[in-house]
């Protein structure tokens, strides 16, 4: 089980539940409620877990790194951090988006 949540804000069906697999409709706040209620019911098992399993197919999976993934995001952390913005751009969005 993955416990990697994902929200695509801009786009319809907004994502999936990394917890129930249930793909998410209705929107952001839909999306969100959804995470949190779900995250909240399955507490338990995400807390037993082990590190690997919680990150299992997310962008810290080291099955799944890209090296030109993770060089782009650091060039757009570090433009981040000069413009004094803490939002990423959907241009600048890369790999899990």
């Amino acid at each position: 089980m993955t416990y990697i949540h994902t929200i695509l804000p801009d786009r319809d069906p907004t994502g999936y539940c990394g917890v129930c697999g249930e793909i998410l409709t209705g929107g952001y706040k839909a999306g969100r409620d959804h995470l949190t209620a779900c995250a909240n019911r399955h507490i338990d098992s995400i807390r037993a877990a082990s590190p690997q399993e919680r990150e299992k197919g997310g962008p810290f999976d080291p099955n799944t790194w890209d090296p030109e993934v993770e060089a782009h995001l650091k060039k757009v952390g570090e433009q981040m951090l000069k413009e004094g913005r803490w939002t990423v751009h959907p241009h600048e969005k890369a790999g899990f988006s």
